[in-house]
Formats: C-alpha cells, structure tokens, sequence
C-alpha cells in the first residue's frame, strides 16, 4: 500500500505539466492581411495631339483595401476632369494654342501607394499666312498689259491650295498660279476715268489683297489712233552723234526681217531720237522723259529731241513695198515706266494731211546694239 501512494504524489506534477503546454498550444498568432500593390499599366508617358481631348491611364490593384479609392491629380491647369472607372482614370486635356510642346505630371495615387505618368502635348501648328513680297498696290497706265503677284506661304498645310478672286471682272484676265507667282493681264482701258480693282488671294483661312490701279486714256480730240504692239529698233550710241546717243525705233505691228526691214501690211512710225548714251550698249533701252520734234531740216542730234529729218509715218503692202510716207510736222513723245515696262505716248501731225495722231506702245524698251 506504501507503493501506491508514492506513485499517485508522483503523477500529478506530470498531469500539471502536460495541461499546462496544452493549453499554450491554442494561443496562436492572429492572421496578417495581405498588402495592396498598385500596379501602372499605360506606360510612363502619354502622347497628346495638339487638340487635346479625353484620355485614360490604366492600372491593376492587387489585394484591394475594401473602402478604399484610387485617387488622380496634376498640378498642371490644362489637365483637369478626373473620372474614375473600372481599372482607368480618365482625364481632359485642353487644346494647346501655341506652337510650343508642353508637359505635366499625373499623379495615381491608392493607399500610401503612387505612380506618376508624364503628359506630354504636342504644339499647335501656326496659321497659314500669306505673305506678299511685291507691291500690294499695283499702278498702270490706260495701256495694261501683264502683270505678276510675287507672294509665299507661311505655314503651309497638306493638300492645302491658293485660291484667286477678283473683285471686278472683265478687266484682269488670264490669271495664272504658280508656287511663288500669281501672274495676270489687265486690258487697256478705253476711258478717260480710271479704274481700280482689288485681287484677293486666298489660302486656308488666310487672306491678302492686291489693290490694281489703272489710268484713263489721254483726253483730247484725235483724228487717228495707232495701238503699235510692237517696238523694233537699234541703239547706235554717238557713232553718228558725238556727245548724245541715237536710239533708232519703230512704233509698228509687223516687225522687221532679218535685214532691218519693213514687213508686208504693215503700219510703222520711225522715231530718231537722241539722249544720254547709254551705260551698257548691250542692254540699251530707251531713256524715260518727255522729248520733242527738233524741226531743223537736217539733224541736230540735241538730247531730248527726235529728229524731223529721219522720224516719219509709213506702211506697207502685201509685198512689204512702202505706199504711203509722211514726215512728221509736230511731235512730242512721252515715255514712261509702267508696270508692263515702259508706255510711249507719241501725240504728232504729219505733213500734209493736218491730222492728228495717238500712238501708244506698252511694253520693254530694248533695242539691239549697233554702237560698234
């Protein structure tokens, strides 16, 4: 019996000892929630036209924080309109006025959680502009003739073209386009008032005009008038005329052949005038100034004049054979430069018929060099 009880004292420390661990063994650690991950999806940076508009940044959240919202902001005053949705921010953008490029951040934010997206703006492209490199206002005497436009585009756009109006049509024609020209003919004017027109050009939204200003003829009571489309003639210098040079020119509608002759049916008026000699033979045209008939029977050769002797009205028939010849009693010729070159304007009687002439050439003035 002695044994026994010994054994009982000895078991219970052993019993104390075992519940003791067991019931350590149920007091375990609580569960830790996994940790959200914001993850960017769009890239680093988006590209943005000009013109603006709507545009998104994507992402994925892991592990999502119930409560808890993505949140989108910049500092930047042309990006505003935040919107959220399933996986984006969605965000405008203003249209950019200047030409320059423009960029901003974009800050994604989720938890204590961030990414930022560059935003970056192209510039606008400047307005087309038309700019005009010749004389916005165009003046021409009552003869016409062609004229020309010199102009280029700024700022050109794709496909884009020029487009040419004229205010008053009738009287500027022939109008031609080219990349830096716009060319056109205005007719004579038959009048006595001036007119004037205005030639728009037109590209994209952009606008200029020309202003054409044209002369009335000459007032006065003709009995003929002569158009002459012509002028034919030789620079001589002072072979002939020591100290002035001797321009040699006919007012005409034929021409000459090869030989310095008259053509068939054709109307001339022959000038021998005189003036300063000219710097470049090779290039004489003939002097502006008002220069009269010098009625010595012979010659003088004095600057400013054209001689009686040599200056004289002729045509010809069907076999270039002269029918008709007058001299010249009175004469003063008027030469000028225009916008087609240079106008002569020979107002003179010939002899014996005491009748009055208009004659008129518009154009260039150079005459072939004979001073050898």
């Amino acid at each position: 019996m002695k044994t026994k009880k010994i054994v009982s004292r000895l078991a219970l420390p052993v019993i104390v000892f075992y519940s003791f661990f067991s019931c350590d063994s149920d007091n375990s650690d609580p569960q830790v929630a996994p940790t959200p991950q914001l993850n960017p999806l769009s890239g680093q940076e988006i590209r943005i036209p000009a013109a603006g508009g709507r545009f998104d940044i994507r992402y994925r959240i892991d592990d999502p924080i119930e409560g808890v919202s993505v949140e989108a902001s910049s500092q930047a005053g042309w990006i505003d309109g935040f919107e959220y949705g399933d996986g984006k921010v969605s965000f405008s953008v203003t249209e950019n006025p200047t030409p320059e490029v423009r960029e901003a951040e974009i800050t994604v934010s989720y938890s204590d959680q961030s990414f930022t997206v560059k935003a970056r703006q192209d510039g606008s492209a400047p307005e087309p502009e038309i700019d005009i490199l010749s004389e916005r206002e165009i003046e021409t005497d009552f003869a016409g003739g062609a004229f020309e436009i010199r102009y280029t585009i700024l700022h050109p756009t794709t496909g884009g073209t020029l487009r040419v109006a004229v205010k008053e049509t009738g009287w500027i024609t022939d109008i031609e386009t080219t990349e830096e020209l716009v060319k056109f003919t205005v007719a004579q004017n038959n009048a006595t008032e001036s007119r004037e027109n205005t030639i728009t050009l037109s590209y994209e939204e952009a606008t200029a005009e020309i202003i054409v200003k044209q002369k009335g003829k000459s007032g006065g009571a003709y009995d003929y008038e002569f158009p002459a489309p012509r002028l034919d003639g030789f620079y001589y210098g002072d072979a002939y005329s020591p100290g002035a040079g001797n321009y040699w020119f006919f007012l005409n509608d034929k021409g000459l052949d090869e030989d310095g002759n008259a053509m068939p049916n054709g109307t001339y008026f022959l000038i021998d005038l005189y003036s300063d000699i000219a710097p470049d033979p090779s290039n004489a045209r003939i002097p502006t100034g008002v220069f009269t008939l010098d009625p010595s029977p012979f010659a003088s050769c004095a600057k400013g004049t054209f001689s009686r002797q040599n200056s004289r009205y002729y045509t010809t028939d069907e076999n270039g054979k002269t029918v008709e010849t007058r001299a010249l009693d009175t004469g003063t010729l008027k030469i000028t430069e225009s916008g087609n070159g240079y106008l002569i304007e020979l107002n003179c009687m010939t002899n014996e018929t005491n009748k009055l002439w208009y004659v008129y050439y518009s154009g260039d003035t150079l005459l072939e060099n004979q001073a050898y």
